[in-house]
């Protein structure tokens, strides 16, 4: 995860969402269980409560694919079934 506040050069919404799913699945879940319970997450202070909102909503959505396709899709090997509970 990001240690310090999103960098400088990303500006807009969607730039932050990139920026968080860069990170991965297990990051992505994490920032939503803080958003959900409106922890303070640091890389977001300065934005506005509609922004975290438009961050949170958008997340689920994307982890909603990964978990349906996770779901879905039948595991070809052992080395995915080590690795299911990442994207």
């Amino acid at each position: 995860m990001y240690p310090d506040p999103i960098p400088p050069h990303i500006h807009s919404v969607d730039e932050i969402i990139e920026a968080l799913c860069q990170e991965g699945c297990q990051a992505v879940r994490l920032y939503i269980d803080q958003l959900e319970s409106n922890s303070p997450i640091e890389l977001l202070n300065g934005l506005d409560d509609l922004e975290k909102q438009k961050i949170l909503n958008e997340l689920q959505s994307i982890m909603s694919v990964y978990d349906r396709c996770q779901l879905e899709a039948p595991l070809d090997h052992a080395m995915e079934a080590e690795n299911q509970g990442s994207c």
